[in-house]
């Protein structure tokens, strides 16, 4: 019987490689929460990333979070990962990004004690490598379309336009530019970061209905999510359907029907099991 010894977090600041333009403003770091959970003779690792305006965590709050969790944790058997579960949901409300953290590094202790890959433990592989998806934020339409030629040219076949730093009308603009330029195959998306108000959404999804854009992330606040589910389907193009797509309390998502997938097979997808770099290009979790 292996149980948890030892919990540390350790709270990091990740320079980005270029700051991110986005409707809650300029961001140039990604502030993240790395889980160290000790077990027997296996260390197993997890992370998440601080998102103020999703989750309401701050690294600082995350890191706290994981300090006081701890001591209610040390102890129990790593095999039973839901008791451990039940026993951060019974001692701290809300706190998921941390909670998360905590899960993942228990999830990857057991593995290791276990001799098997994390995806062993909930069934069987069903892939080794997956698309590398590039974040395309500069918040200039110029620098965002040459952006996405390189990127293309590099291999990488999905992308996330992030909006609502620039006007409504510029960021159609650039989302037509950006899917002009990028291979047919490509997965595009757009996130506005719940920045939009109802009329603002409906009016980017009819405008871009034509171009190959998969999906468009939190387009509203989650205080006005009852509006946008009963805003009138006549009030979006036939090409694109709008569907709540999150839980309740987070914003919905404009998704277009199912198409094909973006390819695995292209130089920029990354091995599952390879672990992330420690400088990053965008930020974890919080994008």
């Amino acid at each position: 019987m292996i149980r948890i010894k030892r919990i540390t977090r350790i709270g990091v600041r990740l320079p980005l490689t270029q700051p991110m333009k986005r409707s809650k403003g300029e961001m140039k770091t990604s502030d993240n929460v790395l889980v160290r959970i000790e077990a027997g003779d296996v260390v197993g690792w997890g992370e998440a990333g601080s998102a103020p305006t999703m989750t309401g965590e701050l690294m600082v709050g995350m890191v706290e979070a994981v300090s006081y969790l701890a001591p209610f944790l040390e102890g129990v058997e790593l095999e039973d990962i839901g008791e451990a579960h039940a026993l951060m949901e019974h001692n701290l409300y809300g706190n998921h990004g941390a909670k998360a953290a905590i899960e993942m590094a228990l999830y990857d202790a057991l593995g290791k004690s276990l001799g098997k890959p994390v995806h062993a433990l909930f069934g069987e592989q069903r892939r080794d490598r997956i698309p590398a998806l590039r974040y395309l934020a500069s918040g200039d339409l110029e620098t965002d379309v040459a952006d996405a030629a390189r990127l293309t040219r590099e291999g990488y076949v999905a992308y996330k336009i992030k909006m609502g730093a620039a006007s409504v009308a510029q960021d159609i603009e650039r989302t037509r530019r950006v899917c002009d330029v990028v291979d047919p195959r490509a997965m595009v998306s757009s996130d506005v970061n719940r920045g939009w108000t109802v009329d603002q959404a409906l009016r980017y999804v009819n405008a871009v209905a034509d171009t190959r854009l998969a999906f468009l992330e939190q387009p509203v606040p989650p205080t006005i999510s009852p509006a946008w589910r009963r805003s009138p389907r006549r009030a979006v193009s036939k090409s694109a359907a709008t569907k709540a797509c999150a839980p309740p309390g987070i914003s919905p998502c404009i998704k277009r029907p199912a198409r094909r997938t973006a390819p695995a097979s292209r130089s920029a997808s990354l091995a599952v099991s390879r672990p992330s770099t420690t400088r990053r290009s965008s930020p974890s979790v919080s994008g």
